[in-house]
């Protein structure tokens, strides 16, 4: 069964671009511990965080459909990272965020079968991330991916999965252009070049958790 989708909104578009945007992060959690773990990273105000990296594994175990996710997402006036799923295994994430919220949209969602999402049109600045990977039993070969991508006039969100699973994305003005972010998943282990850092795919393990593993709200 399909997880309902967070009603976690982000902030109201900021009116003007920021002179200067920087980068901060990156931000990692990791954990094999089940269940739902996850941490503040600091407020959403004129700041946007996005997925950069996916390490350890996003298979449920054979025979179970439990879903899975992880990434980052707006509660309360923060950004949080999250690490969810019920597979007795390590799952980590990366997440980086950068000094602006300049016309900053709410979080689009895309899950297997369904067309792409339309993020908006293509401008000069906007630039748009994935924010969230979702799967139940997705992501399981070098040919299943999800992405965010423009092809000169819109920004879209969609990909190619076998199995169930899915994708956020959410974008941002940001007058900088590092190219286009995409997840591919391999059953040995691989890993996907991205504009800012790089993504492991299902079959790594990574060796410690992160530091601290309190509770943050659930998602919806």
């Amino acid at each position: 069964m399909r997880p309902s989708s967070p009603t976690f909104l982000s902030d109201e578009a900021v009116g003007q671009s920021e002179q200067q945007v920087t980068l901060h992060g990156p931000y990692t959690w990791r954990t094999d511990q089940n269940g739902y773990i996850s941490t503040s990273i600091g407020t959403a105000t004129n700041r946007t965080c996005f997925l950069t990296g996916v390490v350890g594994n996003l298979q449920p175990p054979t025979g179970s459909s439990t879903w899975g996710s992880t990434g980052t997402f707006v509660f309360a006036g923060d950004w949080y990272i999250f690490v969810n799923h019920n597979f007795s295994k390590w799952l980590g994430t990366t997440v980086e965020c950068v000094t602006t919220a300049t016309n900053r949209t709410a979080e689009f969602t895309w899950y297997k079968d369904q067309p792409a999402k339309l993020l908006g049109a293509v401008t000069a600045n906007r630039r748009c991330f994935l924010t969230m990977i979702e799967t139940a039993g997705a992501f399981d070969s070098t040919s299943e991916y999800v992405r965010v991508w423009n092809d000169g006039l819109n920004w879209y969100l969609g990909g190619n999965l076998a199995s169930a699973g899915g994708g956020r994305a959410m974008c941002v003005d940001i007058p900088e252009d590092h190219g286009g972010w995409q997840w591919i998943s391999g059953s040995v282990g691989m890993s996907q070049n991205l504009a800012l850092t790089r993504v492991a795919s299902a079959a790594s393990s990574p060796a410690s958790a992160a530091a601290s593993t309190r509770t943050a709200p659930r998602m919806a």
